[in-house]
């Protein structure tokens, strides 16, 4: 089953909530459950996780709480975690608000249309110029390693 895909774009209301089309909205409704975890992406986009998804995908904090008390590292990495993971629930219209924090953070304005991006098992909430450079990146990158693949090849053929 697809869950999460296709690209669309929405404005941010006034109160920085965003609604989902019904198409998004019943992929959240297929997990059961209103709940859902937004987590500020380091790329600049916030990403919405139905909250059994969330537990799925979130990183196994148990070694750095051992590590908690010595490690300067460890305290700054389970600190960037709580910072950046809120806990929010779908309204019944499926709209979601948006931490203000996470919306300064990733340069998300309300009022002005985003890019709502499905990721398999959750949606990513971009604003467009940061969408437009993500983009970029992707397609810049993959042609490089097309490039690379192509030229691994060819030296593969000459050596035979």
């Amino acid at each position: 089953m697809l869950q999460f895909c296709g690209l669309e774009k929405t404005q941010l209301d006034a109160n920085g909530r965003v609604k989902f089309s019904s198409r998004l909205q019943q992929s959240f409704k297929d997990y059961g459950s209103q709940t859902v975890v937004l987590y500020c992406l380091p790329e600049g986009a916030i990403g919405i996780y139905p909250v059994t998804e969330w537990e799925k995908i979130k990183p196994d904090l148990r070694p750095i709480q051992q590590q908690f008390t010595g490690s300067v590292l460890a305290r700054r990495r389970m600190r960037m975690m709580g910072a950046m993971t809120s806990k929010e629930n779908l309204s019944n219209q499926g709209r979601v608000t948006l931490p203000l924090m996470f919306r300064e953070i990733c340069g998300i304005e309300a009022g002005k249309e985003v890019v709502l991006v499905g990721s398999e098992f959750g949606v990513e909430i971009w604003s467009q110029e940061k969408w437009q450079q993500e983009m970029a990146l992707m397609q810049s990158h993959s042609l490089e390693k097309g490039e690379m693949e192509m030229s691994a090849d060819l030296q593969i053929r000459e050596e035979e």
